[in-house]
């Protein structure tokens, strides 16, 4: 785990992440080295990978991306703070810090109506199409998948439920897991175009508070799935705060013998936790309300409580990834 953590902290969270202060930086970053990090297109002997075999969508040409790399943006509302009446008439704009009750949801920028085609205010004869996004629809009866076409808008706000995204704990406020959400095809040039069109169209501006960047890895050869999760943070003061959270998990298990012996161990834990369960439950049933007068009888309540918490967790999540 701890390699796999190690090689994706040097390809995404290494020099220039750490030392971005403005959105000119960022917008080199996510251009520059999240592209070339995300789609690696040639060899060392500079040969297309795809000439090999070997898909140009894994990081270290091992590390297979699953789904699509998501950019979101989470922005606050013009106005979310108050201007001094002194400076009232030379400044016009106030954007506070992030919070839920002051994170703006009104589209922005030039595509302000949902699924139509609109104009660059500061481009008038610039026409601004909607981003659209392919994704596989699975069928029920799992014979069979079908592809359909979602549009969507960076320039529009789409809920936690659409995104299906949790609230975040970055550096300098809690985010919701809604925002302006650009996901990225599976291709460097049309990631790139993207990009380079929310940047001319200035898609980050004042109002910008955080931008997270989320993917997911499989690395086959350790079956260890990673999640990536890069978040820019921009404080009132205007300079970038990043940050990266890089998890490392194993998901699907028993399939090398010691994931069987691992598992036999647990089984083990599991009768221990049982036995000295229905031991204290006797001893409850004899001593009644003496038993709770012992500091060691409730500090074994406490060891057996977390043990059956982490049974019950790690039980729920063979269910759920099974």
């Amino acid at each position: 785990m701890y390699y796999l953590n190690n090689a994706l902290q040097n390809v995404f969270v290494g020099t220039p992440y750490t030392e971005l202060t403005d959105y000119a930086g960022l917008f080199k970053y996510l251009k520059g080295t999240m592209l070339d990090a995300l789609f690696v297109e040639d060899w060392y002997n500079n040969q297309p990978v795809t000439d090999y075999g070997t898909p140009s969508d894994l990081i270290y040409y091992t590390n297979k991306i699953l789904g699509l790399p998501r950019i979101r943006q989470l922005r606050v509302k013009n106005g979310s703070c108050n201007v001094p009446v002194e400076f009232k008439e030379i400044i016009f704009d106030c954007f506070s810090d992030y919070s839920i009750g002051q994170e703006a949801t009104e589209p922005f920028g030039p595509d302000k109506a949902v699924g139509n085609e609109s104009t660059d205010t500061t481009n008038p004869t610039t026409t601004l199409e909607p981003v659209v996004v392919t994704t596989a629809v699975t069928v029920t009866d799992a014979t069979a998948s079908n592809k359909t076409e979602i549009k969507t808008s960076p320039w529009i706000y789409q809920t936690a439920t659409d995104t299906g995204m949790a609230s975040y704990w970055g550096k300098l406020a809690t985010y919701s897991g809604g925002g302006y959400i650009l996901d990225l095809p599976k291709s460097k040039n049309e990631s790139l175009k993207l990009i380079e069109k929310l940047e001319a169209r200035r898609w980050l501006d004042q109002a910008t508070r955080a931008v997270i960047v989320d993917l997911t890895v499989y690395n086959a050869n350790l079956n260890y799935f990673a999640t990536v999760r890069l978040c820019v943070e921009m404080p009132p003061t205007g300079v970038l705060v990043p940050t990266a959270n890089i998890r490392v998990i194993k998901l699907i298990k028993l399939l090398t013998n010691n994931d069987y012996a691992v598992l036999a161990f647990e089984v083990i834990f599991c009768l221990f936790v049982a036995y000295y369960i229905g031991e204290e439950l006797i001893e409850i049933s004899k001593l009644k309300a003496r038993y709770f007068r012992s500091f060691w009888n409730i500090l074994d309540i406490i060891v057996l409580t977390c043990s059956t918490t982490c049974i019950i967790c790690a039980i729920c999540l063979f269910m759920q990834v099974s």
